[in-house]
């Protein structure tokens, strides 16, 4: 059972989580494949891929995968114990919304990124 919830791309969860994109700390490519420094592991190379289609992410160097939840979830400090094919519960869905509205500016409070589809 899918979610109704519009998560962001890979672009705007890392600019609101304050991710950085800089030549030194990730590899940005046109077609739109982002490689960052794993947040899981230390590391000087970036490894972790997001694809943007599937909404998936893994660490070539560590292993460390998932979906958008789950990076999201980690980031905030907060346990995701579904596993992999779950669906996000509620509770933990409106944990996340909150911190990422706590997280974001006022410009992209005003796009709501995280608005359920109408």
């Amino acid at each position: 059972m899918k979610s109704d919830l519009r998560l962001p791309s890979w672009r705007e969860i890392c600019e609101i989580l304050k991710i950085p994109l800089t030549p030194e700390d990730a590899v940005v490519r046109k077609c739109g494949v982002i490689y960052i420094i794993c947040r899981f592991h230390r590391e000087k190379t970036p490894s972790l891929k997001f694809w943007e289609e599937s909404g998936g992410f893994q660490c070539f160097g560590c292993g460390w995968r998932g979906d958008k939840i789950k990076f999201i979830a980690h980031e905030l400090g907060i346990e995701d114990t579904r596993d992999d094919s779950g669906p996000p519960d509620p509770a933990l869905l409106e944990i996340i919304r909150r911190g990422m509205r706590d997280r974001a500016d006022p410009a992209q409070l005003l796009f709501n990124n995280l608005a359920e589809k109408k």
